[in-house]
C-alpha cells in the first residue's frame, strides 16, 4: 500500500491537499479494505486539523502497535472507554485520559493531549491498532506519556 499527499499552494493563502491511496492487501476483499480505509481516513484528517491547530512546526515521533484479532469489539470499545475515563458513548469534546477526544466514530476513537495523540482503530482485519504521536521534548519518555495518558 501507499500513499501519496499532495499539497498545493493557491492565491491568497488557500491551500489544497490530496491524498492518493493506492495498492491493496493480498487477498479479493478490495472493496472491503476500500470501505475500511474510509472510517480510519476520517480520523487522520480529524488528527491533521489537530495537529495545525495545537503543534504546528513540531516534529512527532509515531509509534504504531497491532494486537490480535478482537472477538467481541463491543467488550473491547467498552473496556477501552473505561480505561481512558470516557463514557460508553464518547463524544467529540468529552476528557479523556488527561486529555480530550477529538474524535470519535464507529470504528475510532481518537484523544489529544498536550505532548500528543493517541489514536484506537478497529483494523480491517479485526485487530486493535493503536497509533500515537508523540510531540514531548524528549519524545522517548514514555514515562511522560503514560502518566499523562493512562
Amino acid at each position: 500500500m501507499a500513499n501519496e499527499f499532495l499539497i498545493e499552494g493557491r492565491d491568497r493563502s488557500a491551500t489544497v491537499l490530496r491524498v492518493v491511496n493506492s495498492g491493496f492487501l493480498p487477498g479479493d476483499d478490495w472493496a472491503g479494505e476500500f470501505e475500511a480505509m474510509q472510517w480510519g481516513n476520517a480520523m487522520f484528517f480529524a488528527t491533521l486539523v489537530e495537529y495545525l491547530r495545537f503543534f504546528p512546526g513540531r516534529a512527532a515521533t509515531p509509534v504504531t502497535v497491532f494486537g490480535p484479532p478482537v472477538a467481541d469489539w463491543p467488550a473491547a470499545w467498552a473496556a477501552l472507554y473505561k480505561k481512558l475515563g470516557v463514557g460508553p458513548s464518547p463524544r467529540i469534546g468529552d476528557p479523556a485520559a488527561g486529555g480530550e477526544v477529538f474524535f470519535v466514530n464507529a470504528h475510532t476513537l481518537g484523544v489529544r493531549t498536550s505532548i500528543g495523540f493517541y489514536r484506537f482503530l478497529r483494523g480491517f482485519h479485526g485487530a486493535m491498532v493503536v497509533s500515537h504521536e508523540l510531540f514531548g521534548d524528549d519524545p522517548t519518555d514514555w514515562a511522560a506519556f503514560l502518566r499523562e495518558g493512562t
